[in-house]
Protein backbone atom coordinates (compact mmCIF):
# COMPACT_ATOMS: atom_id res chain seq x y z
CA UNK A 1 0.00 0.00 0.00
CA UNK A 2 2.79 1.90 0.44
CA UNK A 3 4.33 1.76 -2.59
CA UNK A 4 0.89 2.88 -3.97
CA UNK A 5 0.87 5.89 -2.02
CA UNK A 6 4.66 6.80 -2.79
CA UNK A 7 4.11 5.66 -6.55
CA UNK A 8 1.17 7.91 -7.01
CA UNK A 9 2.59 10.63 -5.18
CA UNK A 10 5.33 10.77 -8.03
CA UNK A 11 2.90 10.69 -10.85
CA UNK A 12 0.93 13.85 -9.49
CA UNK A 13 4.33 15.59 -8.83
CA UNK A 14 5.55 15.38 -12.02
CA UNK A 15 2.20 16.03 -13.68
CA UNK A 16 2.22 19.54 -12.11
CA UNK A 17 5.78 19.68 -13.25
CA UNK A 18 4.82 18.97 -16.55
CA UNK A 19 1.78 21.22 -16.43
CA UNK A 20 3.85 24.21 -15.18
CA UNK A 21 6.29 23.68 -17.99
CA UNK A 22 3.76 23.74 -20.39
CA UNK A 23 2.11 26.91 -19.10
CA UNK A 24 5.62 28.78 -18.92
CA UNK A 25 6.17 28.00 -22.25
CA UNK A 26 2.77 29.04 -23.07
CA UNK A 27 3.21 32.50 -21.65
CA UNK A 28 6.66 32.74 -22.56
CA UNK A 29 5.78 31.85 -26.83
CA UNK A 30 2.80 34.99 -26.14
CA UNK A 31 5.42 37.67 -24.49
CA UNK A 32 7.88 36.81 -27.06
CA UNK A 33 5.22 36.81 -30.14
CA UNK A 34 4.45 40.55 -28.88
CA UNK A 35 8.31 41.74 -28.59
CA UNK A 36 9.09 40.50 -31.97
CA UNK A 37 5.49 42.43 -33.21
CA UNK A 38 6.93 45.85 -31.22
CA UNK A 39 10.79 44.76 -32.53
CA UNK A 40 9.34 44.84 -36.27
CA UNK A 41 7.35 47.96 -36.05
CA UNK A 42 10.33 49.85 -34.76
CA UNK A 43 12.30 48.40 -37.75
CA UNK A 44 9.88 49.96 -40.29
CA UNK A 45 9.26 52.99 -38.17
CA UNK A 46 11.79 54.06 -35.83
CA UNK A 47 9.98 56.96 -34.36
CA UNK A 48 6.96 55.05 -33.59
CA UNK A 49 5.31 54.38 -30.33
CA UNK A 50 4.55 51.15 -29.64
CA UNK A 51 2.60 49.88 -26.44
CA UNK A 52 1.46 46.11 -26.47
CA UNK A 53 -0.73 44.06 -23.62
CA UNK A 54 0.10 40.27 -23.98
CA UNK A 55 -2.72 38.43 -22.54
CA UNK A 56 -1.16 36.40 -20.20
CA UNK A 57 -1.86 34.89 -16.49
CA UNK A 58 -0.48 36.73 -13.89
CA UNK A 59 0.67 33.05 -11.81
CA UNK A 60 1.49 29.04 -13.29
CA UNK A 61 -0.27 26.47 -10.94
CA UNK A 62 -0.94 28.75 -7.83
CA UNK A 63 2.51 30.66 -8.01
CA UNK A 64 3.78 33.65 -9.65
CA UNK A 65 6.76 33.36 -11.87
CA UNK A 66 9.67 35.39 -13.12
CA UNK A 67 10.60 37.13 -16.79
CA UNK A 68 13.99 37.79 -17.46
CA UNK A 69 16.11 38.60 -20.69
CA UNK A 70 19.45 36.65 -21.27
CA UNK A 71 21.07 38.88 -23.40
CA UNK A 72 24.20 36.74 -24.41
CA UNK A 73 21.38 33.40 -25.35
CA UNK A 74 19.38 36.18 -27.11
CA UNK A 75 16.95 33.90 -24.82
CA UNK A 76 13.68 34.96 -23.12
CA UNK A 77 13.54 33.15 -19.56
CA UNK A 78 10.47 32.23 -17.44
CA UNK A 79 10.81 30.91 -13.76
CA UNK A 80 8.18 29.78 -11.17
CA UNK A 81 8.93 31.26 -8.19
CA UNK A 82 7.37 28.16 -6.29
CA UNK A 83 8.80 24.93 -8.23
CA UNK A 84 11.81 26.71 -9.53
CA UNK A 85 10.81 25.15 -12.85
CA UNK A 86 12.82 27.39 -16.25
CA UNK A 87 11.57 27.46 -19.27
CA UNK A 88 14.09 29.64 -22.14
CA UNK A 89 12.36 31.01 -25.29
CA UNK A 90 14.56 31.57 -27.99
CA UNK A 91 14.13 35.49 -29.06
CA UNK A 92 16.38 37.62 -31.46
CA UNK A 93 15.87 41.12 -32.00
CA UNK A 94 16.90 44.24 -33.73
CA UNK A 95 16.36 45.81 -31.03
CA UNK A 96 17.43 46.20 -27.23
CA UNK A 97 15.57 44.36 -24.96
CA UNK A 98 15.25 46.03 -21.28
CA UNK A 99 13.33 43.82 -18.53
CA UNK A 100 12.18 46.78 -16.26
CA UNK A 101 10.81 44.22 -13.44
CA UNK A 102 11.43 40.80 -13.25
CA UNK A 103 7.74 39.72 -11.56
CA UNK A 104 4.29 41.21 -12.56
CA UNK A 105 1.00 40.84 -12.35
CA UNK A 106 0.35 42.52 -15.22
CA UNK A 107 3.05 42.65 -18.20
CA UNK A 108 3.43 45.66 -20.64
CA UNK A 109 5.78 45.98 -23.79
CA UNK A 110 6.65 49.25 -25.16
CA UNK A 111 9.28 51.10 -27.17
CA UNK A 112 11.43 53.77 -25.98
CA UNK A 113 13.58 55.45 -28.21
CA UNK A 114 15.41 52.95 -29.88
CA UNK A 115 14.86 49.32 -27.39
CA UNK A 116 12.36 47.44 -26.69
CA UNK A 117 10.86 47.39 -22.42
CA UNK A 118 9.28 44.89 -20.69
CA UNK A 119 7.59 45.75 -17.36
CA UNK A 120 4.67 46.81 -15.75
CA UNK A 121 1.38 48.75 -17.15
CA UNK A 122 2.51 51.84 -15.36
CA UNK A 123 6.34 51.30 -16.58
CA UNK A 124 5.98 53.97 -19.55
CA UNK A 125 5.04 56.70 -17.43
Amino acid sequence: MAGLVSATSGLVTQTTEQGTEAELQIIGDRIGAQILSADRILATDGTATVVLNPDVPSQVNGNSYTVTYDKSNSKLVLESTGSGITVSIPLETEHEIDVESTQESEWRIYTSSDDIKLGSPGGDS
